[in-house]
């Protein structure tokens, strides 16, 4: 009679005879999903007579964890209450200043900390955003572009809020020329895209 594959296995020496008949041997764990099907079929209940759907955080440690993680509400801390309300203020600014219908096809980059980011524009919103006259900014995972004053007055209410500004209001001024620069005599031609 012909010999299982198991047996051929272990007489060639590339299974043990242990390990053939762990694998023989039925599987003893149910796996979660027909744990919970059986406990709806007895109508939520296990076997030892708890409930079988409990939500997450009801036990013992579970609460308190729960509790120690989220201390703090509006009503207690007045620094929760107090960003909050900075930041709707910035947001009704950014929303009510926001330019509408600035997404184009020529390509802005602008640094963020040590990232460079990319943004699409109309010619008239980067000519606008090249020269100073508008700002770039984010909110809600959004960005909008707003006017310089308004970027000043949302910098004034949170110094940390993001804003890339060209122009001589954000500081960014153009490097001292090099005196021994052979190409100072050339220009650079203002229709010239990068």
């Amino acid at each position: 009679m012909a010999e299982s594959l198991r047996e051929q296995l272990v007489k060639a020496g590339l299974a043990t005879r242990e390990r053939a008949d762990r694998l023989e041997q039925p599987k003893r764990h149910k796996s979660k999903k027909q744990a919970q099907s059986k406990a709806k079929r007895r109508g939520g209940k296990r076997p030892d007579g708890r409930n079988a759907q409990r939500k997450p955080g009801t036990g013992g440690k579970a609460r308190g964890a729960q509790a120690k993680a989220h201390p703090r509400t509006v009503a207690d801390d007045p620094a929760l209450a107090e960003k909050r309300r900075i930041k709707s203020e910035i947001k009704a600014l950014i929303e009510a200043a926001s330019v509408a219908d600035f997404v184009g096809e020529l390509s802005f980059n602008f640094l963020i900390g040590e990232r460079i980011r990319q943004i699409f524009l109309t010619e008239a919103a980067h000519k606008s955003v090249v020269s100073g006259e508008l700002a770039i900014t984010r909110l809600n995972r959004e960005t909008h572009l707003i006017p310089p004053d308004v970027a000043e007055r949302v910098k004034a209410l949170n110094p940390n809020w993001l804003i890339v500004h060209n122009g001589e209001a954000s500081g960014d001024a153009a490097p001292p020329a090099d005196p021994d620069d052979p190409y100072t005599a050339y220009t650079v031609p203002d229709d010239l895209h990068w």
